[in-house]
């Protein structure tokens, strides 16, 4: 037998030995936990900046119409002035007459009614002015250092009360979801795992499925965790798992 026999039979003993295999997968780190925000109040979207995506947002991040609402809260305040004016006017004409014997219950009972019905008025208008503001504040959505994944809707576009508006999420645990084939998910517990070729990346497989998923056909959800790595959240990383 020559050499070069020798060497054949050498590799391929050695390739039936060891029998590793290596297969690879690309997966976007995601947040484990995540809240969808959505319209309080339908009206068209007239703040809202894409390039805040997959960023920590802190303030306003998306902002609805609420012109008409602010003209209405201004008109409710001087309003509600005017009426306080009216009401202290009408206070002083009751306690002007309430002690004189001279006046009649008939005259000291229809001052006492119109001063009570204007502190009635000013208690309907700050209960107006109340939902006002409340309304404006729907329109206004602020995030407070989450990070915003995704939006659902576009500048200019109208929305109505309950449409998602965005995902945000302020968890400091992260995860890769992948689907693998058969033969990795029956190894996955003593697989060799590499996150970007790191098999030190803190990634660890917490959760992953025995049976086929319903929308990827014979394939396997796994879900790989991180703790602390919201820095990576949005980035596209790719996972090799080795087995034998």
């Amino acid at each position: 037998m020559s050499i070069n026999q020798l060497f054949r039979l050498l590799i391929v003993a050695l390739v039936f030995d060891i029998s590793i295999y290596a297969k690879e997968y690309k997966a976007v780190v995601q947040a484990i936990d995540t809240k969808t925000v959505s319209a309080q109040a339908s009206a068209k979207v007239v703040k809202l900046n894409l390039f805040d995506e997959l960023n920590y947002k802190r303030g306003v991040v998306v902002e609805l119409d609420h012109k008409l609402d602010d003209i209405k809260l201004a008109n409710y305040q001087q309003k509600l002035k005017l009426l306080q004016e009216q009401n202290n006017i009408n206070r002083q004409n009751y306690e002007a007459i309430k002690d004189i014997k001279g006046k009649s219950i008939y005259e000291k009972n229809t001052k006492l009614i119109t001063y009570l019905n204007s502190q009635s008025k000013i208690l309907d208008l700050q209960n107006s002015i109340e939902i006002t503001k409340d309304l404006i504040d729907k329109k206004i959505i602020r995030l407070n250092g989450e990070y915003l994944q995704k939006f659902y809707v576009s500048l200019g576009e109208y929305v109505t009360t309950g449409k998602p508006i965005l995902d945000a999420s302020n968890h400091n645990a992260v995860k890769l979801v992948i689907y693998v084939d058969k033969n990795d998910i029956k190894n996955i517990k003593k697989a060799n795992i590499k996150v970007d070729g790191k098999e030190d990346s803190g990634f660890r497989v917490y959760k992953y499925s025995n049976t086929p998923d319903s929308t990827y056909i014979s394939s396997y959800r796994v879900e790989l965790l991180k703790e602390n790595g919201k820095n990576l959240l949005g980035r596209l990383m790719s996972i090799t798992i080795e087995g034998e």
